[in-house]
């Protein structure tokens, strides 16, 4: 536990400090929630990169290490590392977990994409 492990011996050793946080915070302990944070930092992209640029952080909607093939079509998503989006596959509106894939010919919408499977719950 956490909570025994650390922030007991935290407070032991007088130590526990607070940091009020005042911007932009989501739960994603849920795929709907992954999915609903995603597309609202896609849609908060310019005011998401302010804030995290002075910590040497980006926003990086395709890894660079995904293949998306040449006719797949991709609309406002996020693709993670390793993800693999086949010829005339259509994702929109979701995010592709690393190494998850779009198979051919396939349409994946409003979900988070986990191997090959669409979850959007």
């Amino acid at each position: 536990s956490i909570v025994y492990t650390a922030y007991v011996e935290f407070i032991k050793r007088s130590s526990l400090h607070y940091y009020v946080h005042e911007g932009f915070w989501h739960d994603i302990g849920t795929f709907k929630s992954l999915l609903v944070t995603n597309m609202d930092m896609l849609a908060r992209k310019s005011e998401a990169q302010k804030l995290l640029s002075p910590l040497g952080i980006g926003i990086e909607e395709i890894s660079k290490t995904a293949t998306i093939h040449r006719d797949a079509k991709i609309e406002n998503s996020v693709i993670g590392d390793f993800a693999y989006i086949e010829k005339n596959a259509h994702l929109l509106n979701s995010v592709a977990l690393p190494f998850s894939r779009v198979k051919e010919n396939s349409t994946i919408s409003n979900a988070v994409l986990y191997e090959d499977m669409a979850l959007s719950e």
